[in-house]
């Protein structure tokens, strides 16, 4: 998506969720919906690393990063 909106200039109306909820799984959904989950995905990503004060364990972090539960 990133890549897309760099180079192109825009972005395709919806996202593929590859992983996470079950019920979303291999679904699509409209973009202007998945951009606020992943701002809030980012934000709390952010939030962590200044309350533990230093980046998380290789496991935690590829989840909150990659949104394995989220999306």
């Amino acid at each position: 998506m990133r890549s897309q909106a760099v180079h192109n200039g825009e972005l395709s109306p919806t996202v593929r969720i590859k992983k996470g909820n079950q019920n979303e799984q291999g679904k699509s959904v409209p973009t202007s919906e998945f951009l606020p989950r992943a701002q809030e995905l980012c934000r709390a990503s952010i939030i962590k690393i200044l309350k533990d004060g230093e980046f998380p364990d290789d496991a935690y972090w590829k989840d909150l990063i990659l949104g394995e539960d989220f999306f």
